[in-house]
């Protein structure tokens, strides 16, 4: 399952140095702390291809999903962010798919060419450790986050639906625009419960639209995600 809006938020900012770029004495041999999830989405894309000008044929339907685990290993703590690995074990596939990167403090995503899975790039931001900024948590509070750059802009918004003890319900709604010929235009309007004070996400779900129009074609895909803590090192 490839995702678009990672790469879209590393081409269109230029962040601060990836917490990999910080002295080696700062990693740890073994992980400082395991998030593992349950995860799953589900999709649905239309692609039409006609000649330009012409009656546009039948579009191309194609519907697909999946389920699995996404285990998250905090690796190491710095300044800008968090050092991470990520392991994806979909049902699909015959072997996890492994990778590290970083979580800037605001929460963008260094993941260099890594593919995300619309997962991953869903509830990663999270665990940024000033993810929520000076920002205070009462229902009803909201901020927004901007990332531009020569590729994309990113406009994301939050909103305290609800403070329930130690943890908040969130409303996402995030916008994607690209700035050339390459890539989606994106949208997403998502729920998640969040703890703050241990800064994870416990679950989320997010409805994401994707639209690209070429000359002669127009795609579009809608795609579903869910993901559920289910063990936590730090949290138990």
């Amino acid at each position: 399952m490839l995702a678009l809006s990672a790469a879209i938020v590393i081409a269109a900012t230029t962040p601060p140095p990836p917490v990999s770029a910080h002295p080696a004495a700062v990693q740890p041999a073994a992980p400082l702390r395991e998030i593992t999830f349950r995860v799953s989405y589900t999709r649905h894309e239309e692609l039409t291809v006609g000649h330009y000008g012409a009656v546009p044929p039948d579009p191309i339907i194609a519907n697909s999903g999946d389920r699995g685990t996404l285990t998250v290993w905090v690796m190491a703590v710095a300044p800008s962010g968090l050092g991470v690995k990520v392991s994806e074990n979909w049902q699909s596939r015959r072997v996890p798919a492994v990778y590290a990167g970083s979580v800037i403090n605001d929460g963008q995503l260094l993941f260099g060419t890594e593919s995300l899975s619309e997962v991953a790039e869903a509830l990663l931001p999270f665990f940024a450790p000033r993810f929520t900024g000076d920002q205070a948590l009462d229902e009803g509070s909201r901020w927004v986050t901007n990332w531009s750059g020569v590729g994309a802009s990113v406009q994301t918004s939050y909103v305290v639906d609800r403070a329930d003890g130690a943890v908040l319900t969130l409303h996402e709604t995030r916008v994607v625009q690209m700035k050339g010929a390459k890539g989606m235009n994106l949208t997403d309007d998502g729920t998640v419960r969040y703890k703050p004070s241990r800064l994870v996400p416990v679950s989320g779900s997010f409805s994401m639209r994707s639209e690209r129009m070429g000359i002669d074609s127009f795609d579009v895909r809608n795609t579903v995600v869910n993901f559920e803590r289910i063990s936590d090192s730090r949290d138990p």
